[in-house]
């Protein structure tokens, strides 16, 4: 039986496999489905409003920010908007109508944009799957900065490429591997933002933007986070956080030498299942994912 397996922070889970019959080799009953690991419910972060409150007024906003928004230390462009979140209601403005740019509290309106559109159980899928060559290993970004390469990386609890190695090996069977491909083709754009810095490239608190990276595109991520308090996040990054991450899964797999480089390319597509490839039966067949 081929199943398809997903890892779920530190757990381990069997969910339900595609229709990858034959693929190993040797015909076979069809995978029986099983059913999807329940996601565990999210922990509120933030207590509801007290329905008792007093509800707040552009006076008592304005009493509470002037002093804060004209201090001399902030400079002259300091432009501020409230509303009232319960019926949008503007309550205080300072230069609201101005053009700025929004810096870092942009994400706050990328993270309430994701959580709207997929909920707070949601997790990014970084997955491997049979290439189009035999014995080809397609590593696919799904957009998840965090995934580490083993338990040495610098975001606590996060999915791990030496987890998602091992469930290649089982699905291979005792075949070998022979190349691997990255599919970071879910982010098409430009890697680097208009006016970035030329040294973001390779340093300092940002990394080139690809859908598949380790540890923030991080080069040491293990003395990154022994350091982070003195160097206040500053990190050495890699300027191809795909192809990177691509040899790091390529050694996990065994690959050595020319087999270990990687190149980009595309993984086979899956208009929603996986069918079977138009060619004799693969080294390995079926897809697995970390999440």
């Amino acid at each position: 039986m081929v199943l398809l397996l997903a890892l779920v922070g530190a757990g381990l889970a069997v969910v339900r496999p595609g229709p990858v019959a034959g693929w190993l080799g040797g015909g076979g009953a069809d995978p029986k489905a099983t059913a999807d690991a329940a996601e565990p419910a999210p922990v509120p972060v933030l207590a509801a409003a007290d329905p008792a409150a007093p509800a707040p007024t552009p006076d008592g906003v304005r009493a509470a920010l002037d002093p804060l928004v004209r201090a001399p230390e902030l400079g002259d462009r300091v432009n501020v908007s409230v509303a009232d979140v319960a019926n949008g209601d503007s309550l205080y403005t300072r230069g609201g109508d101005d053009g700025t740019v929004p810096a870092s509290v942009t994400k706050l309106a990328t993270a309430v944009t994701v959580l709207a559109a997929r909920g707070p159980s949601y997790r990014i899928p970084t997955r491997a799957v049979a290439g189009a060559a035999p014995g080809e290993v397609v590593l696919v970004g799904g957009g998840d900065p965090t995934l580490a390469v083993d338990g040495d990386g610098f975001y606590p609890g996060a999915a791990r490429l030496d987890d998602l190695a091992e469930q290649v090996k089982h699905a291979l069977g005792g075949a070998e591997p022979t190349k691997v491909t990255v599919d970071s083709s879910l982010f098409p754009g430009p890697v680097y933002g208009p006016g970035w810095d030329s040294d973001i490239p390779t340093g300092g608190f940002g990394a080139a933007i690809t859908a598949l990276m380790t540890d923030g595109a991080r080069t040491d991520p293990e003395d990154a986070r022994k350091n982070f308090d003195d160097s206040h996040g500053w990190a050495e990054r890699s300027p191809q956080p795909d192809l990177t991450a691509g040899r790091a899964f390529a050694r996990l797999l065994g690959l050595s030498g020319d087999a270990a480089e990687v190149k980009r390319g595309k993984a086979p597509a899956t208009n929603g299942a996986r069918p079977a490839p138009p060619r004799p039966a693969p080294s390995w067949a079926g897809w697995s994912r970390c999440r």
